[in-house]
């Protein structure tokens, strides 16, 4: 009994948001060009820097994918209590670090107190800003994917992405992704020029959801939003669905492929992957 409510709730949601997307398409959907992100095609991108081997989403794991041989790195993106952009993916230190806390609650100065962590080992690298990072890939010619987090300061983070990537005139070397549609519907507003990606996997309570989710609302999304990238879970592609985005004239980029049997099927279509090691590329 408690199952066939919880779905009559779930079916109404999914007809609700769907009646809330038709109208949002009508009236507001996106009218900038399509950015090509043909540059992003046929690349390996490290997960967090190279999360198998080093801190993740650190300065030495940025370098050490680059020597490694990565073309590119994904990394994370929060705001400190002072507004500082961050790299970091939770929102609390517990985790990655030594320290403790939500990163929205600390200020800058107060989380390089603490060092990032690798397993259990403590290393020596602090939590890098966003700054230190595009410097890096700058130095080393990197692409990168930035990853914007949900923060109670959107609008904050959205100004300052975007005020990064113009002043660096990083258009050609970096795109911006995020779970969230509304983040990347500010960006393309804003500044259309940056190339943006929408991320879908497993991000709702019933995988019924997540089904109808992935497989419907994010193409209707990635329409809506005029994006240029799909970043889905690995796990949702096959050789149909692999067709059915690039007919969309869709970058797809998917999430975190580890096996060396699902690296070798993306190569061979010629699709780029985020991965946590790049060494067995």
């Amino acid at each position: 009994m408690i199952f066939k409510k919880n779905m009559v709730y779930i079916l109404i949601s999914i007809l609700l948001i769907y009646a809330i997307y038709s109208v949002l398409f009508t009236y507001y959907k996106i009218t900038a060009d399509k950015v090509s992100a043909s540059q992003f095609q046929n690349i390996t991108i490290g997960h967090r820097g190279y999360k198998s081997l080093y801190p993740e989403n650190t300065l030495a794991g940025i370098k050490q994918a680059y020597l490694a041989g990565a073309d590119g790195v994904e990394f994370d993106v929060r705001l400190t209590k002072d507004t500082i952009p961050v790299i970091i993916h939770d929102r609390s230190l517990k985790r990655t670090t030594n320290g403790s806390g939500k990163i929205n609650e600390l200020t800058h100065a107060e989380t390089q107190k603490f060092n990032n962590k690798h397993g259990d080992i403590i290393s020596n690298e602090k939590i890098p800003t966003l700054y230190q990072a595009i410097e890096l890939i700058k130095k080393y010619n990197l692409k990168a994917n930035i990853e914007l987090k949900h923060t109670r300061n959107k609008d904050d983070l959205v100004q300052i992405i975007t005020k990064i990537i113009k002043d660096n005139k990083l258009y050609n070397q970096v795109y911006i992704s995020s779970f969230h549609p509304d983040y990347l519907y500010k960006i393309r507003k804003i500044e259309p020029k940056i190339i943006t990606a929408l991320n879908i996997g497993e991000i709702f309570k019933y995988d019924f959801v997540n089904y109808v989710y992935n497989n419907y609302f994010a193409s209707s999304i990635a329409d809506f939003l005029n994006i240029s990238i799909l970043g889905p879970d690995y796990k949702l592609l096959n050789n149909k669905t692999i067709e059915y985005y690039q007919k969309k004239h869709l970058v797809l980029i998917p999430y975190t492929v580890n096996n060396i049997k699902d690296k070798k099927l993306f190569k061979n279509n010629k699709i780029s992957y985020i991965t946590d090691d790049v060494s067995s590329n």
